[in-house]
C-alpha cells in the first residue's frame, strides 16, 4: 500500500510541474517574450511590440569581421545588413 501512495505523489507532482511550465510558457506568451533557437538570429530572448519592426545593425569595420569572429553575426547577414542601410 505505500508504494501505491508514493506512486500517486509522484504522478501528483509531475502533473503539477507540467501545468507550472505550461502556465509559464503561456504567460510569456501572453507577455510578447520569444525566445529565439534558430540561426536566424542570434540566440536570445526577444520583446515583441506593437511596431513589429526589427532593428538591423550594421556595423562597419573592423567591427562587422569582429562579430563574424566571435559567431555573434553570420557574414551573410552583415552582407545584408550592409546593402539595407
Amino acid at each position: 500500500m505505500r508504494g501505491g501512495q508514493s506512486r500517486a505523489g509522484t504522478t501528483a507532482c509531475s502533473l503539477l510541474l507540467a501545468l507550472v511550465c505550461m502556465g509559464a510558457f503561456q504567460g510569456c506568451g501572453w507577455l510578447g517574450l520569444r525566445l529565439n533557437t534558430s540561426q536566424s538570429l542570434p540566440v536570445g530572448l526577444y520583446i515583441a511590440s506593437a511596431t513589429g519592426g526589427l532593428i538591423v545593425f550594421c556595423p562597419a569595420e573592423p567591427y562587422a569581421g569582429l562579430a563574424i569572429a566571435r559567431g555573434t553575426a553570420r557574414r551573410a547577414s552583415v552582407l545584408m545588413a550592409a546593402r539595407r542601410c
